[in-house]
């Protein structure tokens, strides 16, 4: 099955009788019927629930304009003769965008029906329209791509940033709480509330192959988190109500370990030796938080450090090989340097207004996002400073670096629904893209004879 986004513009006017009744009792009459062009869309090689159709109902009833303000049914009726029931949504007056949700069972053309009443009448409308959904080519494995999650399209994207164009995409079931990327294996788990219409839903994370954009995994979650990290069996999640964090044996998800860390448990990186992972600790709802960094041994399953590292830490990095860990104290605006053999602060860089991610850019340099300033500014951790701020077009959330010599550093722009790329030398012109709507995580997907080592990266999301 396929779960796809449409956007339509309605047209051509032809007179019908005999249009069902509407839902409440209404009676029908002879009204109008929109029909539209027939419209490709691109079929994702995974199966869906459902899929998403949006549709602009514009058009005339007795020479009048109008739009469509409820939409009664829908169905889709494939080539092979099946039907599905669809439960749309309404559409408002100002917003004349009549939005259900379809099922496609597979590539083909779909003639797609439905019943909708125009604002202020009480008749129905009969509205017709056709779609072909086609087979997806998928780019190859080592081709570097970027990974983009959208919020606002309920998709994740694949995007060429050579010629800046998405070259293949998936529907997800909701806007993910929150995501992590396994770079060695090409692997991108999002975590969902699972707020669907079936009852007792409950919060679950999918493993999203990015290279065949197929689900690899699905786990139920004891709750939803704000942020997660795995390894090759469990699922770490930060609960920041009871200030704790929670692992989940993959294989058995019934199977937990909670372990109680400081106040707002937000960022998390686990370590590249595998035993240790770090907890950020951010209360953001407390004025005077007790922020630090938490250290839990993940053999005893017990924090062993609790160090202070400056006010609302809100993202990790380890520096591969160097014994050291950056942690953005956005409330402080700076970043500070723990040695994770001593588990001593050695140093501090001051940095732009609320820096809030941190990406590797390879040896010692990582790059760093300041939300407040909009600005991406690249971390020199041989010298302990932070280049220039380079200014951005809109508010940043998220980030991502192309590793190699001439590579990029990739920043999501959720609001503005924008991919903003920089050269890592600073040298040439900043690009922008559009790759959905409300962009909320980007990753670069290397190449696989591309640049090796751990990323053990919080995802950076949380706004302030």
């Amino acid at each position: 099955m396929t779960r796809c986004l449409l956007a339509l513009s309605i047209a051509n006017v032809l007179l019908v009788t005999g249009v069902p009744a509407a839902v409440g009792g209404q009676s029908a009459v002879s009204g109008t019927s929109f029909s539209a062009d027939l419209v490709t869309v691109p079929a994702e090689p995974i199966a869906r629930q459902w899929t998403t159709i949006e549709v602009t109902v514009t058009g005339t009833v007795n020479g009048e304009r109008v739009l469509v303000s409820e939409a009664q049914a829908v169905a889709t009726i494939s080539e092979g003769g099946e039907a599905t029931q669809v439960y749309p949504l309404t559409a408002e007056e100002q917003d004349p965008l009549f939005r259900a949700e379809v099922v496609f069972p597979r590539p083909g053309t779909y003639l797609l029906r439905a019943e909708v009443t125009p604002a202020g009448r009480s008749a129905a409308i009969q509205t017709t329209f056709r779609v072909r959904v086609v087979e997806q080519s998928l780019p190859p494995r080592d081709q570097p791509l970027l990974v983009v999650v959208c919020a606002g399209a309920r998709q994740v994207s694949l995007l060429d940033p050579v010629v800046g164009q998405t070259v293949a995409s998936v529907a997800v079931p909701e806007p993910p709480a929150c995501t992590f990327y396994d770079e060695q294996a090409q692997v991108l788990w999002l975590a969902f509330a699972g707020s669907g219409a079936d009852e007792g839903a409950a919060p679950f994370a999918e493993a999203l192959d990015l290279g065949d954009l197929s689900v690899r995994e699905r786990v139920s979650l004891p709750f939803l988190p704000v942020s997660l990290v795995a390894d090759a069996t469990r699922l770490f999640l930060t609960d920041e109500q009871r200030n704790r964090v929670t692992w989940v044996d993959r294989s058995r998800p019934e199977k937990t370990v909670t372990v109680e860390v400081g106040p707002g448990p937000r960022a998390l990186a686990l370590l590249s030796g595998g035993n240790l992972l770090c907890v950020g600790n951010a209360d953001l709802r407390n004025e005077d938080p007790y922020d630090s960094l938490s250290v839990i041994d993940l053999t005893k399953r017990e924090e062993i450090i609790r160090l202070p590292v400056g006010t609302h830490p809100l993202a990790l990095l380890e520096l591969p090989g160097a014994d050291r860990l950056c942690v953005c104290a956005a409330g402080d605006n700076r970043v500070a340097v723990v040695d994770t053999q001593s588990w001593r602060c050695v140093s501090s860089v001051d940095t732009g207004g609320w820096p809030m991610a941190l990406a590797w850019a390879g040896g010692d340099r990582a790059k760093l996002l300041c939300r407040n300033d909009r600005a991406v500014a690249t971390l020199e951790l041989s010298t302990n400073t932070a280049g220039a701020l380079l200014p951005l077009p809109a508010t940043p959330d998220h980030l991502a670096v192309d590793r190699r010599p001439d590579g990029s550093a990739y920043v999501a722009c959720a609001d503005a629904s924008l991919i903003v790329s920089l050269p890592n030398s600073g040298k040439g012109e900043m690009k922008t893209y559009f790759a959905g709507k409300h962009p909320v995580a980007v990753y670069y997907r290397q190449a696989a004879a591309g640049p090796a080592g751990p990323l053990p990266l919080h995802d950076g999301k949380e706004r302030p």
